[in-house]
Order: structure tokens, then sequence, then C-alpha cells
């Protein structure tokens, strides 16, 4: 479960971003919406938003020191600029795909169960109606 430290992090990420005086990068606008959708959630979904972002966080940290890493051993940078930025823009693809999954499949959660608490109301009501069963 996502603690209010981890929320309060990115509630100052997205202060930081917004008080930005220049204008925002492509990446900055992303990120906002990103930042919104998840502190605009409700707790449950809420609280799953914050725990991915962390992991993605840290994939994206790893990438990135892996990549540090190329750069060092590497003899030409040219090709390795190159590498480097699609893997990270395949990073970011996937990572935004997971996160419309998971609220998409909160959502989904959401209206099975309320289904199901509308099948048993039904079912609880057409057994009162019946009255009270009889055994011999």
């Amino acid at each position: 479960m996502a603690d209010q430290k981890d929320i309060t992090e990115l509630h100052n990420e997205l202060r930081h971003i917004e008080n930005k005086d220049a204008k925002f990068t492509e990446w900055e606008k992303k990120r906002l919406d990103t930042l919104h959708q998840i502190l605009n959630a409700e707790p449950e979904l809420r609280n799953l938003l914050v725990n991915l972002d962390i992991r993605q966080r840290k994939e994206i940290s790893a990438l990135a020191e892996r990549q540090k890493l190329e750069l060092r051993q590497a003899g030409s940078t040219e090709h390795i600029y190159s590498a480097h930025k699609n893997q990270h823009k395949d990073l970011e693809e996937r990572h935004d795909k997971e996160r419309q999954r998971y609220t998409r499949e909160h959502q989904d959660a959401k209206v099975i169960r309320e289904e199901m608490r509308e099948r048993e109301k039904r079912q609880e009501l057409e057994r009162g109606m019946d009255g009270p069963k009889r055994t011999r």
C-alpha cells in the first residue's frame, strides 16, 4: 500500500513541474498528465498507481544506469545514443500501457463488484418474497 510519504512526493513533483518558469517539454506535459491521473484517482486505485509509479521510476533509473555504463564502455557513441533513446521510449510506452491496464482492470472490477451486489440484493428480495422455507 502506498504511504503518505509517496503521495506527498508525487504532489511535490507535480508542484515543481507546474511552477517551472519556462515552457513545458513534451516529457513534462506527459508527466503532468500521469501525475494528475494518479493523484486524482479514487483512493484504492491511487494506491495501486502510486506503487506502480514507484516501480516504473526504479525501472527507468536502472535503464539509465545501464545506459551510462554502456556509454563509458563504448568507443563510438552515435549509434548508442539512438539505441538508448529508443529503449527509453519503448519503456515509457510500456509503462503507459501498464498504467492504462491497471486503471481499466480496476474499473472492470468495480463494475463486476457492483453487479454482484445487485444480484445478491435481488436474490435476497426474492427469498424474502417466498417467505420462510418449511422443513419437515
